[in-house]
């Protein structure tokens, strides 16, 4: 018969264990980021609707398998989310991709193309689009 044990974990433990891990730095910045990115949203006179809270809710159950309000709120008690950070989560998701928008069209895109990271990145989409495109028609001309 199992029996079940309350266990108490420290923060410090976590910390820790993630700096040990070596996923502390990377976890940090990837928060750091996103607030920093949210603040330049927010500055920017962008918002989230309850609209757009309410259709990322939606697709992020869908994604989870989180298929009634009871499910959701079973899953955000076993992971240890309240609502409010659930929320601030999917707001900031939001904000991120509109913040993303922003900057893309007032951007130059023909300023990043001569970039090394963009030219490999064509290279390899020109590269995988011939290869489709090929070997595709070399199957065909096997049947």
């Amino acid at each position: 018969m199992k029996t079940e044990k309350k266990l108490t974990v420290k923060m410090q433990e976590v910390v820790d264990y993630t700096r040990i891990l070596g996923s502390f730095s990377p976890t940090l910045r990837g928060v750091v980021e996103r607030r920093f990115t949210a603040q330049a949203a927010k500055a920017e006179g962008l918002a989230v609707s309850d609209k757009e809270l309410q259709q990322a809710a939606d697709v992020f159950r869908q994604i989870n398998g989180l298929s009634s309000a009871e499910a959701t709120t079973a899953w955000m008690s076993c992971h240890g989310i309240s609502h409010e950070a659930f929320e601030d989560f999917l707001a900031t998701n939001i904000l991120i991709a509109k913040f993303r928008d922003t900057l893309y069209r007032h951007a130059s895109p023909s300023a990043y193309l001569s970039r090394p990271e963009v030219t490999a990145v064509l290279h390899n989409i020109i590269y995988e689009d011939w290869l489709k495109a090929n070997l595709d028609t070399s199957k065909s001309n096997r049947r």
